[in-house]
């Protein structure tokens, strides 16, 4: 990650960076898939640089949650369709002893 700016001219002696004109006109850091020796640099060919691995762990998080609650209420939703009536009668059983003993102000 960049933790500063630099100019070209304040480059550290033998750094390099990188960059590629970006879509809106200005220039993007690129890092590039292989290494100077030629070997291949795999963090950056899977996940583009350091950025986008944490975007990615971001996102995978996100959609597991998403999984894990859709896991949760699976059951209630078949018990739905399996049979409507049932479910809203027991709901109606269920709610019919809790509404009249709401005191509302």
């Amino acid at each position: 990650m960049v933790k500063k700016i630099f100019e070209a001219g304040e480059l550290p002696e033998g750094e390099r960076v990188y960059l590629k004109r970006g879509w809106f006109g200005g220039w993007v850091q690129v890092f590039p898939f292989k290494n100077e020796d030629g070997s291949i640099n795999w963090k950056n060919a899977i996940f583009g640089g350091e950025r986008n691995f944490i975007w990615l762990v971001i996102f995978l998080a996100f959609i597991s949650f998403l999984i894990l609650g859709v896991w949760e209420v699976w059951p209630q939703m078949m018990d739905i369709v399996r049979d409507p009536c049932t479910y809203c009668r027991a709901i109606e059983e269920s709610t019919r002893y809790v509404v009249p003993n709401l005191s509302l102000p």
